[in-house]
């Protein structure tokens, strides 16, 4: 699929997403689960049976034959997008590499939509972030050189106690095709403000990997890999 000169970035909108709609409007209610039927995680549906109403809406069409704005530049390995409901409006981040999952340039864009079938533009919400030079991992070949970060998250949100919504993300490393960009070894995770008008505040590092921290990215290292 990741080869393909067209990949399409979809939103399954499951009951559950919808139930978080009335639900978020209502003070401080959380969403939770009263029935008695579980998932069978080893089937791509979870062996559930599909609700009447459900909707699968496209919010992008990645392009690489005709880059765009509305396209996310054309960038074709779109992955893990993570929604919010925050304050009347849906908000969707989502990872963006050129082509291939472990392969940079790689950053985090930001969807948003007022009703759940029309949606913004793409905004780069995490850019593009340089390796320092000469980075190297223990037991990887090679080292960095002209090497941006490749980014990686598994929880895009974050609406603190104050009301205030907060994307979340986290830079990683690969060095080859075949280097993880989560192995622990990666640069660190960073948050940042997304604000009622749209605009968005600074983009803080809240947790340094090890052999990282705000004095480093200038600096010649070299990560160990962490053990079990």
């Amino acid at each position: 699929m990741r080869k393909k000169s067209n990949v399409i970035l979809s939103l399954l909108m499951t009951a559950a997403v919808w139930s978080v709609w009335p639900i978020a409007s209502r003070a401080q209610e959380k969403v939770r689960y009263t029935g008695t039927t579980l998932n069978n995680p080893e089937r791509h549906d979870g062996g559930l049976s599909p609700v009447m109403g459900v909707h699968n809406i496209q919010v992008m069409r990645a392009c690489r034959e005709h880059p765009s704005e509305a396209n996310g530049g054309g960038w074709t390995y779109n992955h893990q997008p993570m929604m919010a409901y925050w304050r009347g409006k849906f908000y969707v981040h989502y990872l963006s590499d050129e082509r291939d999952e472990q392969v940079p340039p790689s950053r985090t864009l930001l969807m948003t939509s007022d009703d759940g079938y029309h949606w913004t533009a793409p905004q780069v919400i995490f850019p593009e972030y340089k390796v320092p030079e000469g980075f190297k991992k223990e037991g990887v070949e090679g080292e960095a050189h002209n090497l941006i970060a490749v980014m990686h998250q598994r929880m895009g949100f974050y609406v603190s106690k104050d009301d205030v919504l907060l994307a979340v993300g986290a830079y990683g490393v690969c060095l080859n095709k075949k280097d993880h960009n989560n192995d622990g070894n990666g640069i660190g995770r960073v948050v940042r403000e997304i604000r009622a008008d749209g605009s968005f505040g600074p983009i803080y590092f809240i947790y340094y990997n090890h052999g990282f921290n705000e004095k480093i990215p200038t600096s010649r290292i070299t990560a160990r890999r962490r053990r079990a």
